[in-house]
């Protein structure tokens, strides 16, 4: 089954309850940056299914890849995905990128 794709290009998404989407980032954890979760998301709307880092098809050194955030919708409402791209070990500095979706889900 293809899932909707929603990259840094998007800010919003839109959805039926039972229905899934993933959310496909660039990253390169060789530089020490990853995606988090920045904060919570209503629960009762969405539920994080899993998520994967994605190695690039390249074998070239220091070449990047991508995170990817698989979410299920739950419940019928609105809530908002907010990602960081930061060094988790560097605790006071701000991210130097985020990411935001706003994510509506509605009845089918």
């Amino acid at each position: 089954m293809d899932l909707p794709v929603y990259t840094g290009n998007d800010s919003s998404i839109e959805a039926q309850v039972g229905d899934s989407f993933l959310i496909r980032l660039d990253s390169n954890p060789t530089t020490g940056y990853s995606w988090e979760l920045a904060d919570d998301y209503s629960q009762a709307v969405i539920e994080l299914v899993e998520s994967t880092y994605q190695a690039p098809e390249t074998q070239r050194k220091g070449a990047g890849g991508q995170d990817l955030w698989q979410f299920k919708a739950v419940g019928t409402g609105n809530t908002r995905i907010n990602l960081r791209y930061r060094r988790v070990w560097e605790e006071g500095v701000p991210p130097i990128k985020t990411q935001s979706f706003e994510v509506e889900v509605g009845k089918n």
